[in-house]
């Protein structure tokens, strides 16, 4: 009788062991999710490129018209590639936050089914006649795998799924982009009956949405999930600092917006303009700061000391907590 009271947990009227059985079969169940997803992602990415045509040709100008013939082939593998690869991002940042998943067992299943499928759509999709047909096909299967991902983070959402302490906009965020996504290709089905080459909508909705969020100055969702934890758990106020934008915007007319891939030059202009200069703003009003440089991660950085002066921002007194 003492041992049968030793082994209840206190008000649940549960064995410990029961319980710790229970978290072991829901970790192992995650996990084995988890991989299961990942493997048919893989399978389905090769699938991909096994239907890949072999251009022809004897000299290089047949094999260059072989290629040619091809392109639109080509064209939609990277399509669909990408749209896999983005699936199976999404899909593993989200389930490493997620510690069931016994109530969404059904959704992810739903999603790999049209994961399973996309292969199968990109072929129809490069068949000869009847484009419209093809494309509408093609599009609703994209669309429909975002929809079952959606389902499948609303039943996270909806069973409180999450780990402790997962990023409070987690959801939120990933239902914001896949909604957009899912969208795309909806949209595109119309433009189909006008275009053949509606298929550009695809590649460009997500370019402008990118751009447009580089444009606008915002950081990754991420980056302001972050600042609300520690606003929220420690009870500080993040304070923001900003770029010049008119010597941004200057920059930007003069190079363009992706200046900074072009040369060194440019990419260390850029770099003074969006770091260095609010970075040195800020700290000539400051006595000390924190930064996280590691001595393993340039050899110009393995002297760096726990503490020391930094004579690049006038002397300030620099912490590198994470330097060795």
């Amino acid at each position: 009788m003492i041992v049968g009271m030793a082994e209840e947990s206190v008000g649940s009227g549960r064995p410990v062991e029961s319980l710790d059985l229970r978290a072991e079969v829901e970790l192992i169940s995650t996990e084995r999710l988890i991989f299961f997803s990942d493997a048919v992602v893989a399978i389905a990415i090769t699938l991909l490129a096994l239907e890949l045509p072999v251009p022809g040709g004897t000299t290089n100008d047949e094999l260059l018209v072989s290629l040619r013939e091809n392109l639109n082939q080509y064209v939609a593998f990277l399509i669909s590639f990408v749209v896999i690869a983005g699936h199976w991002r999404g899909h593993h940042h989200l389930f490493g936050y997620v510690d069931r998943v016994r109530p969404i067992l059904r959704w992810n299943l739903l999603w790999l089914l049209f994961i399973v499928i996309m292969p199968f759509a990109t072929r129809v999709l490069n068949g000869g006649g009847a484009f419209q047909v093809r494309f509408t096909l093609y599009a609703v299967v994209q669309a429909l795998a975002g929809a079952s991902f959606l389902l499948v983070m609303r039943g996270i959402r909806r069973h409180d799924l999450l780990k402790p302490g997962s990023p409070p906009d987690l959801i939120r965020g990933s239902s914001i982009r896949l909604t957009g996504l899912t969208l795309t290709f909806l949209l595109s089905i119309p433009l189909v009956f006008v275009t053949k080459y509606a298929y550009f909508f695809w590649i460009a909705v997500p370019l402008v949405a990118t751009l447009a969020r580089r444009l606008t100055g915002r950081l990754p969702p991420e980056t302001y999930t972050l600042f609300e934890e520690v606003r929220d758990r420690y009870g500080i106020q993040v304070e923001f600092e900003v770029p010049d934008g008119a010597a941004v915007s200057a920059y930007e007319t003069s190079n363009g917006p992706n200046a900074m891939y072009r040369s060194v030059d440019l990419r260390t202009q850029c770099c003074t303009l969006r770091k260095v200069e609010p970075l040195k703003r800020k700290l000539a009003t400051l006595d000390a700061w924190i930064a996280g440089l590691r001595r393993e991660q340039w050899i110009s950085r393995r002297n760096i000391a726990k503490v020391e002066l930094d004579r690049d921002h006038g002397g300030v007194v620099k912490l590198n907590p994470l330097h060795s």
